[in-house]
């Protein structure tokens, strides 16, 4: 099977994308302002969920072995992380390092934004696992119902009743972005479809403009998503579904490198994002943000390669020794 490069020039985007915005949101919070922080959520976390919907395939046993292989990695990584938390702690707590293993996530002092990062991947296999199912035993001709029930379990999740603690919420949301990318995985996103999504974004802002309601994109509207985290993303979601068919590529490059390798650059910009805490201490005084922060990304970039590339030689070695 040849290998869509279009996929993974997006999902080369995104890994930066997410670099970004651990640079505007965890130390950049003390001197980023608000309003640029926010901008950089336009390009996130649902874009992988819609590129997995339309590369993922029917085939259970396929897909299990795939996430089982994902989870092996994820464990020889925080592995590592957690040899480092111990050395920095002087504490030896093997708890923590099983509760790391099953997705329970604490603090990976000094390296925070690793575990801080991690909650992506336990949304990730819910979704996945439950994508399976839902593809497996329903019916195509029941998809784009699924779609409409999973969009107003959004808006319920958003208005009327919010989880105080649990993942539905998360899991209700990535979930449409999935079945919307593998709804739209042989279908062509004609113009209409854009169209569409504008006049109901649209609708959506004109409506919460007459009622008062904040439209201000905030890590809040993340953090459980809601309704208006959905409506941002979906400016990136319909030009990736409308570009899909429109755009062919036939060399490769470096940021579809990284979208090949995404998951060490996921695992590597906790790193990376960790370590600038420092530099941002030492200049935010000294330096405005407008050049700090581009400086910062960049320092966060070349770390983030370098722990990446690392991170992919010791997975494979880790897989041929066991």
């Amino acid at each position: 099977m040849i290998r869509n490069l279009y996929i993974d020039l997006i999902k080369g985007i995104a890994c930066i994308g997410v670099i970004f915005i651990h640079t505007s949101f965890w130390s950049g919070v003390s001197y980023v302002p608000d309003f640029f922080r926010s901008v950089s959520l336009l390009i996130d976390v649902p874009i992988f969920f819609l590129l997995s919907g339309l590369t993922t395939s029917i085939n259970i046993k396929k897909n299990f072995i795939r996430l089982g292989k994902l989870q092996l990695s994820y464990m020889f990584f925080v592995t590592l992380i957690y040899f480092i938390h111990a050395i920095y702690t002087q504490k030896i707590d093997v708890y923590k390092l099983l509760l790391w293993w099953v997705h329970d996530y604490s603090d990976s002092f000094p390296l925070p934004v690793v575990m801080g990062s991690m909650w992506y991947l336990k949304i990730y296999f819910f979704v996945a696992i439950t994508a399976q199912l839902v593809l497996k035993f329903i019916a195509e001709k029941y998809y784009l119902p699924l779609l409409i029930i999973l969009f107003t379990l959004i808006n319920f999740l958003t208005w009327i009743y919010r989880y105080e603690s649990g993942d539905i919420d998360y899991v209700v949301f990535y979930l449409f972005i999935f079945m919307l990318g593998y709804y739209f995985k042989n279908k062509n996103f004609k113009i209409t479809y854009l169209y569409f999504t504008i006049a109901l974004v649209s609708s959506y802002f004109i409506i919460f403009y007459i009622l008062g309601i904040d439209i201000y994109l905030d890590n809040i509207d993340k953090f459980p998503p809601n309704i208006i985290y959905l409506l941002y993303s979906l400016f990136s979601l319909t030009a990736i579904l409308y570009l899909k068919d429109k755009i062919v590529i036939h060399k490769s490059n470096f940021l579809i490198y990284i979208g090949k390798n995404a998951i060490y650059y996921y695992f590597a910009q906790g790193i990376s994002a960790s370590i600038i805490f420092l530099f941002v201490y030492l200049l935010r005084n000294i330096l405005d943000w407008a050049i700090l922060l581009p400086m910062m990304f960049i320092i966060n970039l070349i770390l983030a390669i370098i722990f990446a590339e690392g991170i992919k030689k010791l997975d494979k070695l880790f897989f041929k020794l066991f």
